[in-house]
């Protein structure tokens, strides 16, 4: 909430040992520079908010300590990548008003932390729901239905 603008630099990959990146609410643009996607010790990738194109990287399986991933309000593009389901920290997926196409990754499933999960306003094969509560069980509901993954959510 800087009001920075451009790309993000590549050389944020450098940050070896950084484990928080919140820059949402900005006017970034671009990519998503690959060089994050060798930060190992990050936990948090927040870029919310901002003007970022382009697809999510399936080398993302290797931020294994991810905790929080938000890219929601962007100009985002492409599937949304199975590689996520390899993120077994991840708490929180906001992937919300962007460009995503495709399918939501059945996979995810395997994600027991996951207890927030916003894909909506996508240009996704199906509409879903906004997933949100402390037990990670709402995603062990999901049902296939003509190779779509499905939410069906109790209200708690």
């Amino acid at each position: 909430m800087n009001k920075l603008v451009g790309q993000i630099p590549s050389g944020i990959g450098q940050l070896k040992n950084i484990e928080y990146i919140k820059l949402y609410s900005n006017q970034l643009t671009g990519d998503i520079p690959e060089s994050i996607m060798g930060l190992s010790q990050l936990k948090e990738l927040l870029l919310s908010s901002n003007y970022l194109t382009g697809t999510i990287s399936p080398n993302i399986h290797a931020l294994e300590n991810l905790e929080k991933l938000g890219l929601m309000d962007n100009k985002m593009s492409g599937e949304i990548p199975v590689e996520l389901a390899e993120l077994h920290n991840l708490e929180e997926l906001m992937l919300s008003s962007n460009s995503f196409s495709g399918n939501l990754p059945i996979e995810f499933i395997s994600l027991t932390k996951l207890n927030t999960l916003m894909v909506s306003d996508n240009n996704l094969n199906q509409e879903y729901i906004t997933v949100s509560g402390n037990t990670p069980q709402n995603l062990s509901n999901m049902v296939l239905q003509s190779a779509t993954a499905i939410m069906d959510i109790e209200k708690e």
